[in-house]
């Protein structure tokens, strides 16, 4: 009797380890969402810089000029920078549309020489090379031109603004008291001596932004 328990409870958890690895093996391969909207988003590891354009090679190996105007925002490793700054080998991500003929031309341009570190820290890295803090609008003070986000992991993260901070809500320009309860936000900057996240810009509105792979 002792030989027959024996097998069936081996032959139990072969079949509990055979489920699990299967259910391991569908979550890796799930894709965490929709690749971004190819209208309004492009970007990818630089291969020239133009005098009014980069030329970038996308993650599907793909080929795409991205045009650059007197209004375009750029930023480079976190601080404003010119077009010149940018560098080929750069990884970057821009947000704009497509114009009449079908050319993606940038309202702005954030990027470096680091490539996109994905969702590090609940609500780091992406969507393109995003060197930030990404989540939920929780609360913000202009009298100490502070921002509360909320991540997706659950922690809350204070950004801190200066007067060079640009700020847009829904792709308008805007302060700290627009945003509201409710809104997506995304604060692109870095660490000060003190620990301190200081904020170069703050994007967020009232629509999620778009989840790439």
């Amino acid at each position: 009797m002792r030989s027959i328990f024996n097998k069936i409870t081996a032959s139990l958890l072969l079949a509990l380890l055979f489920t699990f690895a299967t259910t391991i093996s569908t979550f890796a391969q799930r894709p965490e969402g929709p690749p971004p909207d190819p209208d309004h988003h492009a970007g990818g590891k630089v291969t020239a810089v133009g005098s009014n354009s980069l030329t970038v090679t996308r993650r599907d190996g793909e080929t795409q000029t991205i045009t650059i105007t007197a209004d375009t925002k750029l930023l480079r490793n976190g601080e404003a920078a010119t077009l010149a700054a940018f560098q080929v080998n750069d990884f970057v991500h821009a947000m704009g549309a497509k114009d009449t003929a079908g050319q993606f031309v940038a309202e702005r341009v954030m990027g470096g020489d680091k490539p996109p570190r994905g969702h590090a820290g609940g609500g780091r890295g992406p969507h393109g090379p995003r060197d930030g803090i990404f989540g939920e609008y929780v609360s913000a003070n202009p009298s100490t031109g502070t921002l509360t986000i909320k991540m997706p992991d659950g922690k809350e993260q204070t950004v801190y603004t200066t007067a060079t901070t640009e700020i847009s809500r829904n792709r308008q320009a805007a302060t700290l008291s627009d945003f509201k309860a409710g809104d997506h936000v995304g604060a692109i900057g870095k660490a000060d001596a003190e620990g301190k996240y200081i904020a170069a810009r703050i994007i967020g509105g009232d629509q999620p932004p778009p989840r790439r792979n």
